[in-house]
């Protein structure tokens, strides 16, 4: 049953008939008496060295979320670096895989994955706030820290601005959460996973894109937005930006506060002049009282025609006097005096200031918040020109001069308040300062409405001509001064 083979060097080999890998032992075997045997030339070969067990250098781990809402799910995963420079992510297979645990099980706990192979390597979020997840593996750990915050819930109005009522379909997307349209009554609800500011896109049908942002609270958000037409006959967009933003080329200017009216009451002569004649850099204040009829027409254009350009938004101004001494040496200086609109007297003295010129200097910063404003009103303008240039102070404009206004306004010569006026300033004084075209807000702004934060989610607001008119906003960097004139 056993035989004996002789090799050609000599060597008495035993084999057996019956065996596994028969051939490659053979192989083996010659291979090894080739080395052994004299002559041929061949250099002898050493045998192969066995590597040393590899083992690991570094260790990690990390989730698919560091973030998540209550009842949100993460992956975790572990990652082993071995000395000969492999890796692995490592599953919680048996019980030499890796081990998970949670500091805090109030916050976050560890759950079985989805598939058995996975092991428990899944993290739940269950209540806001913070707990380390650490991993261990024969002998080696590492840490995750995961962040759980309370889902917020956004209930919302979306209305009309200019035609009344409550616009229906509206689609509504805040920060990357799924759309929602709003019913019939305008109203929409979404649930936001995370507390916090977010941008707000707003959309229908027939109206403009609106762009703000969200103040999401830990609990319920109450919102409301207005939507501009695309009908021009309630809202031409062509017209407001030539009007509000310079052609639109900036973002709008307009008060947020309301401002007081100071009525100096000496007339002043002008001493230094600048804009070849049009405007007066430096004046004094003479010894003449100024006519009657100057004072009575600012305080009628201040308390009704203002209001009725700023939809009642800036109403109930204060109006105040101020008496120079003669001889007084004053500047042009629109920024000095903030949330102030000085209205002078002006006179040409012994300048080449022109009679022809009345004009308002005003004052914002770049955010588009006004400042303030001081009107020179020449000696020879009527009240047309008054009601003109406070209108300049309230944001309004002609870039190209009086007559190139898309539509009839008191921009123009006649300086006449119009439809167009009274329609636009509504939507001037009820959006952000610093709002760009077609309706976006400025960054820090959003359409939270904090006066219906007592609602509940089931109740309907008012419409929206009681609505606050000032976007909310906080800390929002309103930017340098900018310095400007209209005539």
């Amino acid at each position: 049953n056993s035989g004996r083979i002789l090799a050609s060097n000599g060597i008495v080999l035993s084999a057996r008939k019956r065996f596994m890998g028969c051939h490659a032992r053979l192989i083996a075997v010659a291979v090894l008496c080739s080395a052994c045997g004299g002559g041929g030339g061949v250099s002898p070969t050493a045998p192969t060295p066995v590597s040393p067990q590899k083992t690991i250098t570094s260790f990690s781990t990390s989730a698919s979320r560091t973030t998540l809402a209550i009842g949100q799910q993460a992956t975790l995963t572990a990652t082993a670096v071995y000395s000969d420079g492999s890796f692995a992510q490592i599953p919680q297979i048996d019980i030499t895989g890796v081990v998970w645990v949670s500091n805090d099980v109030s916050v976050a706990g560890i759950e079985p994955g989805q598939n058995p192979s996975d092991g428990w390597n899944q993290v739940r979020a269950k209540a806001p706030g913070t707990t380390t997840i650490t991993a261990t593996y024969v002998g080696q750990t590492a840490s995750v820290s995961i962040t759980v915050t309370q889902t917020g819930t956004v209930v919302g109005w979306i209305g009309n601005l200019l035609q009344e009522g409550w616009i229906e379909n509206a689609v509504v997307r805040i920060g990357n959460t799924a759309a929602v349209t709003s019913d019939a009554n305008g109203r929409f609800a979404v649930a936001v996973e995370q507390t916090g500011i977010f941008p707000v896109v707003i959309q229908a049908n027939g109206f403009h894109t609106s762009e703000s942002e969200i103040e999401v609270q830990s609990s319920l958000t109450i919102a409301r937005r207005n939507l501009l037409t695309t009908n021009t006959d309630y809202f031409d967009l062509v017209f407001f930006d030539h009007v509000f933003r310079d052609k639109g080329t900036r973002g709008t200017r307009r008060w947020v506060t309301t401002p007081t009216v100071e009525i100096w009451t000496k007339e002043m002569k002008c001493v230094e002049t600048d804009d070849g004649g049009k405007h007066c850099r430096k004046f004094e204040a003479t010894d003449i009282t100024v006519p009657s009829e100057f004072e009575t027409t600012i305080r009628s254009v201040v308390g009704s025609d203002i209001p009725s350009l700023t939809d009642d938004v800036i109403s109930g101004i204060s109006v105040t006097t101020k008496d120079h001494a003669a001889g007084t040496i004053l500047e042009r200086d629109s920024c000095g005096q903030p949330n102030k609109i000085k209205v002078a007297y002006m006179t040409a003295g012994t300048t080449d200031f022109s009679g022809r010129y009345s004009y308002a200097a005003s004052c914002s910063y770049s955010s588009g918040e006004m400042v303030g404003s001081e009107v020179h009103m020449a000696w020879t303008d009527d009240v047309g020109t008054y009601r003109h240039e406070l209108a300049h102070t309230l944001g309004w404009s002609h870039p190209d001069g009086y007559d190139s206004i898309p539509r009839p306004s008191v921009m123009n010569l006649d300086a006449i308040i119009t439809e167009w006026d009274t329609k636009h300033g509504k939507v001037l004084y009820r959006r952000a300062a610093g709002s760009t075209s077609p309706d976006k807000d400025p960054s820090g702004k959003t359409i939270n409405d904090l006066q219906a934060l007592p609602w509940t989610s089931s109740m309907r607001p008012k419409l929206h001509q009681n609505w606050p008119a000032l976007a909310s906003g906080r800390g929002r960097f309103r930017g340098p001064l900018i310095a400007w004139i209209e005539n």
